[in-house]
């Protein structure tokens, strides 16, 4: 039986080694950029031809273990995905911010637009005010974003259930989020991808309000033993230790020039660390404030970044 092109393309990925993926994804992703301050208006002014029609978007529920409840996660899937029935497709979980819920990504944004030309699933999970972390409070939302949600995906969506079939992005508590469980769990993601990560969240200070009662919960009081687990500079730091530099993600973060101050320093302070410990990475500070026109821009990026790094070429 003839081997398709995508799979030959992707064994061919799979052989090259992990810094010349690096050095073709960091160039792809400079590449991205460009392309999308080009086309950011573009798209809307086409009339006629041939355009990628958007994925088509869906809430579901599934019963989670480590919470110990029945959770929500809206689902997007591409266009012809129920008329093509032996496809498998990669999937990226993609999480919402505080003060937000699963659904925001796909409603506030032109995802499923922006999603028309890649091959693959995007998943936006419920994770309330819980900041992706294994709580002080005994609620296993970690377990439940890295273990439980990709289960349910892959027994019940066409899936490539591999590595390179997976990647998580996240916007402000989610750019943490997807931030430290792909630090946390590299041998289960591709890319990790931060849009405005909240890293200032831990330490309770500026616009994080990381002592709020909600993320106090959750996170304990300052200097916790959950809030130091989950520091951003703690978990590259022991994400070297075990999995060395090379072991990691493909990894992305962007931050708007017109944030919060204490989210902008802490984006730059994670940078500057992990340039100083050999992490490839690629950082961006981008126009913009901490609002859905930012993420809503950027997510363009963040898609044909992850799209290279899964070896999956768009559409025209």
């Amino acid at each position: 039986m003839a081997v398709s092109i995508e799979i030959q393309m992707r064994r061919a990925w799979e052989r090259l080694s992990p810094t010349t993926r690096r050095r073709l994804v960091r160039w792809s992703g400079g590449v991205a950029l460009r392309y999308a301050q080009l086309t950011t208006n573009l798209r809307s002014r086409v009339k006629g031809g041939a355009m990628s029609a958007p994925h088509t978007i869906h809430e579901r529920t599934f019963a989670s273990t480590a919470l110990g409840r029945t959770m929500p996660y809206t689902i997007l899937l591409p266009a012809g995905y129920d008329a093509d029935g032996d496809r498998r497709y990669p999937v990226l979980y993609l999480l919402h911010g505080a003060w937000s819920n699963h659904a925001e990504w796909a409603a506030r944004t032109k995802l499923a637009d922006h999603a028309a030309r890649f091959p693959l699933i995007i998943v936006c999970p419920e994770g309330e005010n819980s900041c992706y972390v294994n709580g002080a409070n005994g609620e296993r939302w970690e377990d439940y974003i890295v273990a439980d949600l990709p289960a349910q995906i892959e027994a019940t969506e066409r899936t490539r259930a591999e590595r390179s079939g997976r990647a998580i992005a996240g916007l402000s508590m989610g750019g943490l989020g997807a931030f430290d469980c792909g630090m946390r769990h590299p041998a289960r993601y591709c890319a990790s991808a931060s849009h405005s990560g909240a890293f200032s969240l831990l330490t309770g200070a500026g616009m994080s309000a990381g002592d709020d009662p909600q993320f106090r919960a959750v996170l304990g009081p300052p200097n916790s033993p959950t809030r130091q687990e989950y520091d951003p500079q703690h978990v590259i730091e022991q994400a070297i230790r075990a999995h060395g530099a090379d072991g990691l993600p493909m990894l992305t973060l962007d931050c708007g020039l017109a944030d919060y101050p204490d989210l902008l320093a802490a984006n730059r302070a994670l940078h500057r660390t992990m340039t100083r410990l050999g992490v490839h990475h690629f950082y961006r500070e981008q126009p913009g404030g901490h609002d859905w026109l930012y993420w809503d821009r950027e997510i363009r990026f963040t898609l044909q970044f992850v799209a290279a790094a899964m070896g999956i070429t768009p559409t025209s």
